[in-house]
């Protein structure tokens, strides 16, 4: 389209440029170096000469397109206009349905003309069903495994080697699971679906310093943390003079807004000095003790004031 319509092409990303020129590599780039622009002239070509080729694998694609909606991108220079014309020849696949729908929604929102071509209209990525027929005729496999997919697709595939009549049989196709192998030993197959040959399979938690030693407890907190903020209850106490020494202090990260934090800031404070008190007047102040004591407290006040839920994270100090 760009070398039948006399336009330029400009590549939107150093992700399509660097695609583009493993094409070129290989001697299978068909566009002419003419028509190509360079990040260096792209304010010299005029607006209506160009076509702007954006590319990425997955839902990058999407964010990609979002933040150009959003004047989000890394290019300052490229700027949607309402005399543009953008074309989604992209369908999403099920599982990015979501992201999709709201990145050429932001679209629509920059007053663009906007085309979306849909999977009609295009062919498929991945192999159709004479494809995979033609693969079996031509191959006839000793065995066959699908791969790629959910089961209900899975099973598609198995059903359609089975009616090729080419001694494929429930003996010599096999579906599987996360974690089953197969071993082949002098051209026979085994399938291993329990004991010691199974991969073990399941969620790996990651944190920013190691990969699968974050605890479902921590993400748990980082939940809350997120979701409903955090209330910090500070004081510090003399167990000799069986008084408070410094404080109370109370912050709150993300929990309500200012203007609401007098009336529970009041409350608390008169909380944590009241349970503070109580257990120096025990004689034996077990600082623990007391900070459990006042986090359920707080929870209930917190939960029964606002019906959230935040982290509570009581700090005594003792002086002495």
């Amino acid at each position: 389209m760009v070398k039948k319509h006399h336009k330029k092409l400009y590549l939107y990303d150093e992700y399509v440029r660097d695609y583009f020129a493993r094409f070129n590599s290989i001697g299978m780039l068909k566009i002419p170096q003419i028509n190509l622009v360079s990040p260096d002239d792209l304010l010299r070509v005029r607006k209506n000469d160009m076509v702007i080729l954006m590319m990425a694998q997955g839902d990058d694609l999407y964010r990609e397109i979002e933040a150009l909606a959003n004047g989000e991108n890394e290019d300052k220079r490229i700027v949607l206009n309402p005399e543009d014309t953008f074309i989604v020849a992209a369908p999403p696949a099920p599982n990015f349905e979501l992201l999709a729908t709201d990145a050429i929604d932001c679209l629509y929102q920059t007053g663009v003309k906007v085309y979306e071509i849909n999977r009609k209209m295009m062919s498929p990525m991945h192999a159709s069903e004479e494809d995979l027929k033609m693969m079996i005729s031509l191959l006839k496999p000793q065995y066959y495994i699908p791969v790629k997919g959910e089961y209900k697709q899975l099973m598609a595939n198995a059903k359609l080697a089975v009616g090729m009549d080419v001694q494929l049989s429930h003996n010599n196709i096999f579906l599987l699971d996360n974690g089953m192998t197969i071993k082949f030993t002098e051209g026979k197959a085994r399938l291993y679906a329990a004991g010691d040959e199974v991969v073990p399979t399941g969620d790996l938690y990651i944190d920013g310093t190691g990969v699968g030693d974050t605890t479902s407890t921590v993400l748990d907190d980082r939940t809350i943390l997120s979701d409903d903020g955090v209330i910090v209850m500070g004081i510090a106490v003399s167990k000799s003079a069986a008084k408070v020494v410094a404080g109370p202090d109370i912050q709150m990260r993300g929990f309500v807004f200012v203007r609401e934090n007098d009336a529970i800031i009041n409350e608390l404070t008169k909380l944590l000095v009241t349970s503070v008190n109580d257990f120096l007047k025990k004689g034996s102040f077990n600082a623990d003790k007391c900070a459990e004591d006042i986090s359920e407290r707080a929870k209930r006040f917190v939960w029964r004031e606002t019906r959230r839920s935040p982290m509570i994270l009581p700090l005594i100090s003792v002086v002495d």
